[in-house]
């Protein structure tokens, strides 16, 4: 970057070779060193910021560009007889090593910025043009599936429910229950109340996360399947991480506890998973619980690396099959959690919820 000539001559240099000089160092000065210029594709804040740092760092090139022109012009040819000339000099090109040294930094870190910028932009393009991509194949693909929901809903069973939930919205009285525990299907999320200080103090926080007082819960259980006659859920406590227990287990721990339902649904109609997603559910929470038992049943909390509340590990085991259920819609939770009991009762688009009758 040094773009001067700190060797000090000392017979006096003719004319024509200062001249020869003076035109040398132009040709190298800040006007002709490259600075990546800003992509006009970037965004306006994006360009703005890196055109202000680009503009500052120009300035600076051609003041320093400037001096080293005056440099030349004074210090190119000394009789060798001036030696406060040349002292002078000596001590003006140490100053200068130095800031060519700054502008050399300056160069680098701008160009780094420029770099790191040019790589976002890129992996931004990308996005977009993959996000283009996979929407022209759901438009291409929205005839099918319009007719493969018109097919399902002919299939879809009577609700024996239905004639009980209309009269009970016409005569302004509770709803019968729609889901028996003996009527429980792989994937059925048990939403459970509180029924202790501090269970009452986990749901008092998640309604104010929620900015909801809707949810009835302050604890969440996943059943996974039946086997030989006995269901098996999955279930995440402190101290004791996700492991899956017995429904003897359950009804031991949380039998005496009002219960909810959350079933997994597309716009408010309940879609329970198919034969296949559900072995994959099962299969999930095998793994968490294997997982759980390696870190020595430490994997509950809001906080660590591979911790997960109850909440989330039902949220967790629900997203392993095609239904595909968003993270906690509200900013304040989402530092602390992905997904609370609230949000079964929050999304209805996602979930429909009915008390639990034994």
């Amino acid at each position: 970057m040094k773009k001067r000539f700190t060797t000090l001559c000392k017979p006096i240099i003719e004319a024509g070779l200062v001249a020869m000089l003076l035109l040398l160092s132009t040709l190298l000065s800040a006007q002709d060193l490259v600075i990546p210029k800003i992509s006009s594709e970037w965004e306006p804040h994006t360009q703005y910021s890196m055109s202000v740092k680009r503009e500052r760092l120009i300035a600076h090139l051609k003041a320093y560009d400037a001096k080293i022109m005056d440099f030349n012009a004074r210090c190119g040819a000394i009789p060798i007889d001036n030696a406060a000339l040349i002292s002078a000099c000596e001590q003006e090109s140490a100053i200068l090593d130095k800031e060519s040294d700054l502008i050399d930094k300056e160069i680098e870190i701008y160009k780094a910025d420029f770099d790191y910028t040019e790589k976002i932009y890129t992996a931004y393009k990308n996005q977009k043009e993959i996000q283009a991509k996979q929407q022209k194949e759901i438009e291409a693909m929205l005839p099918g599936m319009i007719v493969e929901q018109k097919q399902l809903i002919q299939q879809r069973s009577p609700n024996k429910n239905a004639i009980g939930i209309i009269n009970s919205y016409k005569n302004k009285i509770p709803p019968v229950p729609q889901k028996r525990f003996d009527e429980l299907e792989p994937g059925d999320v048990l939403l459970v109340a509180p029924d202790d200080l501090i269970g009452h103090a986990i749901r008092l926080g998640d309604w104010m996360g929620s900015l909801s007082t809707e949810s009835s819960a302050s604890h969440t259980v996943t059943y996974l399947k039946e086997i030989n006659g006995q269901k098996f859920f999955l279930d995440n406590t402190p101290f004791h991480g996700p492991i899956i227990i017995s429904e003897k287990q359950l009804n031991e721990k949380y039998g005496n506890r009002k219960m909810d339902v959350a079933k997994t649904a597309f716009l408010g109609v309940a879609e329970p998973l198919k034969p296949e997603e559900a072995e994959a559910l099962f299969k999930s929470a095998i793994e968490m619980q294997a997982a759980n038992l390696n870190s020595g049943n430490t994997n509950f909390g809001a906080w660590g690396k591979n911790d997960i509340v109850c909440s989330e590990a039902s949220w967790t085991l629900i997203n392993s099959t095609k239904h595909k259920i968003p993270g906690t819609d509200f900013g304040i939770k989402s530092a602390i959690v992905n997904f609370s009991p609230a949000d079964f009762y929050a999304m209805k688009q996602y979930f429909l919820i009915t008390p639990l009758k034994y």
